[in-house]
Formats: structure tokens, sequence, C-alpha cells
């Protein structure tokens, strides 16, 4: 490295240190302080429920509640691994809705959270191919009830989306994960007509709000880092993908977005040990984010930590 290469770096990690301590001043940086949950700004089984209200009865109403309440129950017990008390309180409320005399349309509700909690268990199971497909039944599911009761699942699809690219990295195959959460952001951002992941029902879909797309955009751009954060050097095929979504964004990304482009050419500069570059990105990327994308932040300040010491 020549010594105005080093002088250029130099620049420019002391403006990268300038912004991030305006960014703690303000806050901006936490994931604490944006008011968006794990499941976005509304949770998505209340928001069904909500606007089933003036087609289903007050009982339907309040079973689907009692089951939604026991079925996060059961999530519960299964992320502290335990498995029996999970699995039980979880056939239990397929039990209840099995035996109600459900509407098609509170059936439709109950189902798809069923499918994505039974995908739940298989992924806990190892059986990663029964993951999969339980996920996408959730979002064939999904698909129904906005195509036949005008539901807003669009959010929900995308999230579904993005936990069968998470089966994909605990299998191991995390260059297909990552291919999937890329083509994610792409049809999220650029092309929303196609959906991208080859399976589950495709037909017409609701639009999304910018805050909506922003929050869902933080959650698939930070599962990326998840793996560019690890895999350093990434594989050619990774590197490959994210490159080919860099020359997408540029030609049509729209400005409110920019952020996500700049975010993407930091990391892949930096798995092409290009420091300055890197740093040039990041620096653009601060400049932009605006406290509206907290996970997708807190990954590259984990690759500026052992960048920059």
């Amino acid at each position: 490295m020549n010594e105005n290469e080093k002088n250029k770096i130099e620049q420019l990690t002391q403006k990268v240190f300038e912004l991030l301590e305006a960014d703690f001043k303000t806050g901006e940086q936490s994931e604490n302080n944006s008011s968006q949950k794990e499941n976005g700004p509304n949770d998505y089984s209340s928001v069904h429920i909500v606007h089933t209200a003036k087609n289903i009865s007050l009982e339907e109403i309040i079973l689907l509640e009692k089951a939604a309440l026991q079925r996060e129950e059961a999530l519960t017990e299964l992320r502290k691994n335990e498995f029996e008390e999970g699995r039980k309180k979880l056939e239990e409320t397929r039990e209840m809705v099995a035996e109600a005399s459900l509407c098609r349309e509170a059936f439709l509700i109950a189902a798809t959270y069923q499918a994505s909690a039974d995908g739940f268990v298989f992924l806990k199971n190892r059986d990663y191919s029964k993951a999969v497909d339980a996920m996408f039944k959730a979002i064939d599911t999904n698909q129904e009830l906005h195509e036949d009761y005008g539901h807003r699942v669009e959010q929900r699809r995308i999230h579904l989306g993005r936990n069968i690219a998470k089966v994909f990295y605990l299998e191991g195959k995390k260059e297909e994960s990552f291919k999937i959460a890329l083509d994610l952001v792409k049809y999220t951002v650029v092309d929303s007509v196609k959906w991208p992941l080859g399976k589950g029902k495709t037909g017409q879909v609701d639009v999304i709000d910018q805050e909506m797309k922003l929050f869902v955009l933080d959650q698939l751009v930070s599962q990326l880092g998840e793996i560019l954060v690890i895999e350093i050097p990434a594989s050619s095929a990774i590197l490959d993908n994210l490159k080919n979504i860099i020359e997408e964004l540029e030609k049509s990304i729209l400005p409110e977005y920019g952020v996500i482009l700049s975010w993407c050419k930091s990391f892949f500069e930096i798995h092409n040990d290009n420091q300055s570059q890197f740093l040039e990105n990041v620096i653009l990327f601060l400049k932009s984010h605006k406290g509206t994308l907290p996970k997708t932040y807190n990954r590259l300040l984990q690759v500026l930590k052992t960048s920059l010491t």
C-alpha cells in the first residue's frame, strides 16, 4: 500500500468514527429505539383478526385469539428447548381449531399460523425439507386469505420467505440461503411483480408502504450480513450474487433505498479487500440510514469492529 492510499484510509476512518460518534449521541444506531417489533409495526395475527371482525362471529374471534396465545406459548417452550411441553401445547392448539366450527376465513387464519409453527418444530428436529414445506404451506394459505378475503399479507409472505432462507442457512446451504434473501431484497425494492422463490402461490399481492418496506429490508439485509460477517472471505458464488444485486440496484433503485445499495457495496468491497472503497460506502450508509435500519446497522458495526481494530 502506497503512502497516498494510507493517508486516504486514515482520513476515511476518521470520518467513519465521527459519524459513529454522532449516531451514538442521537441514539440512531440502537435496535431498542426502533418502534418496530420482530414482526413489524403490527403483529401479523392481530392484523388478520381485526380484518375479519366484520365477517366472523365474536366466538370465532375469541377462539382465534386463544389459539394464537397458546401457539405462542408453545413456540416459547420450543425456543427454550422444552420440546415435550412445546409440542403438546401445539397439538392442543391444532385440536382446538379442528374441533371448532369455524368459517373458512377463520380456519385459514388459524391454518397459516399453525403451518409456520409446524415448520419451527421441523426445524428444531433438523428435518429441514419438511420445515421448508411447512413454510410454503403457510405462504399458500396466506395468499388464499388475500385473494378470497382481501387480507393484507405481503409483509408476512416476505417474512416467511426470509424464514425459508434461515432454514437453508441452518442446513448448511449458505449460498442458497444468501441467494433467497438477495432475491427477496430485489423483489421488495426493484420488482414486486414476480414472487422470487419459485414455489408458493404467486397471485396478486397487496402493496406495502415505505415504512413497511424499510422494516422488511432491515430484516432481509441483516440476514445477508449474518452470512457475510461469518463467511470472510465469502465464496465466489456469494460474491457473484452480491455483485449482481448491486448492479440491479444501481439501475433501478429509488433514492430512498440508496442506503441499501451503500450497505451492499460496503460488504462487497471488504470481501474484496478494498479498504478505501469499503470505508467510502460505509460513510454513505452512515450519512443516510437515519435510524431506519437498526439490524442492518449493527451488522455493519460487526465488520467495522474487525476491520478498524
